[in-house]
Formats: C-alpha cells, sequence, structure tokens
C-alpha cells in the first residue's frame, strides 16, 4: 500500500505461472510475482459497466 492505495496484487495464476517459471521459489517475493497497479473503485461506489 502507498498512500492508501494497493500497489499490487498477488492472484493464484500469479502463484502458478511463478512456481511453473522459477527453479527455487522459496527466494521468489510477491514483489516478483505481482500484477502491479491493479483498478480499484470505491468500497461504496454503485457503479457498473459489464
Amino acid at each position: 500500500m502507498e498512500d492508501d492505495e494497493p500497489v499490487g496484487m498477488v492472484t493464484d495464476r500469479d502463484a502458478a505461472l511463478a512456481i511453473h517459471r522459477h527453479d527455487d521459489v522459496t527466494a521468489v517475493t510477491a514483489v516478483d510475482v505481482m500484477t502491479e497497479d491493479p483498478a480499484t473503485i470505491e468500497a461504496q461506489s454503485s457503479e457498473y459497466s459489464p
């Protein structure tokens, strides 16, 4: 978090790809595999865009 905004997120897909791509996953950090700058909306938002 920076200024109350997420800087990234790690999904199960990110974790699976990390396991596949790295020989030593114990050396991999969240920063190495996270999706950076995710799109977000406010919790109280009523907007919906399919």
